[in-house]
């Protein structure tokens, strides 16, 4: 008995082609975070319109255009879209770490639309290189919150709707040693409570996907596995985003918060403030903390306590060594300073 061969039309295979291929984009889109890919929307929409201003072409770009349009940003002011409707304002040069944010939007955009983008080519990492010597393009050094300052902070929040959120954002923020971006995107589907404590699944990690434990804190007070379960009772979220914001009448919103909403609740904590403001007052106008304080207070405080390298790797996520031996090196910058030794 012969079997019946069906041949597809040639323009049928080609929609079944064009299909596998949206199917595919619409999937690994996925991999990538919602405020991750508003960023680099952001980052696009930014260097498309330097563009289009110089009349160079964006899509594909070369290695030279994209030198160029960074060599602009850090060192000259430019005008750039501010606030929810987007106005218009003189902006101040960028730094190095929202240069290097651009240059991965722009790279993404090329992926996107099957376009090779080398970001490591000759002409931008000279540029890259050379703002990182400069001093138009320094990195803010953000500090870090060590654990004495986490439990001044949870002790100064108010017993509110907002301070109970708070609470639990800085101290799994801090115990997690995620990043701002990643306390965000935070939702109900990528925590299970176990015995032990909290298992959280990152699926769209920077990095890649990791696994982060959290265990009952000895102290009731700031355990996070308590501030989380209290948070998720009195806001009665049990899917979607775990942090949203709250307006002034109490009212919880539906959709997750922006890492910069993360890093607002680090500066507008009253112990925080009060610490910036009484280090002022002696003269130390230094202090700078954000979002990632909690990561980067996370980290030192392990190293000071003589937590192993790789453990403290595995919960913050850290790919390369050299990232976590810098948080050793400021936890240990005093126990082994060379001029201790000295007898003096």
């Amino acid at each position: 008995m012969s079997r019946e061969i069906i041949i597809q039309p040639h323009f049928v295979l080609i929609e079944n082609l064009k299909e596998l291929a949206e199917l595919t984009k619409r999937v690994s889109s996925n991999a990538k975070s919602p405020n991750t890919l508003n960023g680099y929307a952001s980052d696009w929409e930014d260097f498309e319109g330097w563009c289009r201003q110089l009349g160079m072409q964006c899509l594909p770009a070369s290695p030279s255009t994209v030198a160029a349009y960074l060599a602009e940003r850090a060192t000259k002011q430019w005008v750039g879209p501010s606030g929810r409707l987007k106005k218009p304002i003189l902006k101040e040069p960028l730094k190095l770490p929202t240069l290097l944010h651009r240059v991965w939007g722009i790279k993404f955009k090329h992926k996107e639309n099957g376009f090779f983008f080398d970001s490591s080519c000759k002409e931008i990492e000279d540029v890259l290189s050379s703002l990182r010597r400069s001093n138009t393009a320094k990195e803010v050094r953000q500090d870090p919150l060590l654990l004495s300052d986490i439990r001044a902070m949870v002790e100064h929040l108010p017993n509110t709707i907002t301070g109970i959120r708070d609470k639990a954002l800085i101290l799994v923020g801090f115990v997690s040693a995620m990043r701002r971006s990643e306390i965000a995107d935070l939702k109900m589907e990528d925590i299970r409570f176990v015995e032990e404590g909290i298992e959280i699944r990152l699926n769209w990690s920077k990095t890649g996907s990791r696994e982060i434990q959290l265990p009952y804190g000895s102290n009731p007070f700031t355990c996070p596995v308590r501030a989380l379960k209290a948070w998720i009772k009195i806001s009665n979220v049990f899917d979607g985003a775990v942090f949203r914001s709250i307006n002034k009448h109490g009212q919880i919103g539906g959709r997750a918060m922006s890492g910069a909403s993360v890093a607002l609740i680090v500066k507008r904590n009253a112990y925080v403030k009060l610490k910036i403001s009484m280090a002022s007052e002696k003269g130390d106008h230094s202090l700078t903390y954000s979002g990632h304080s909690l990561r980067a207070g996370f980290c030192t405080t392990a190293a000071s306590q003589g937590v192993p390298e790789h453990l403290i790797m595995a919960q913050a996520g850290h790919k390369k060594s050299d990232t976590t031996k810098k948080y050793i090196r400021i936890a240990n910058k005093w126990k082994d300073n060379a001029a201790i030794k000295l007898g003096l």
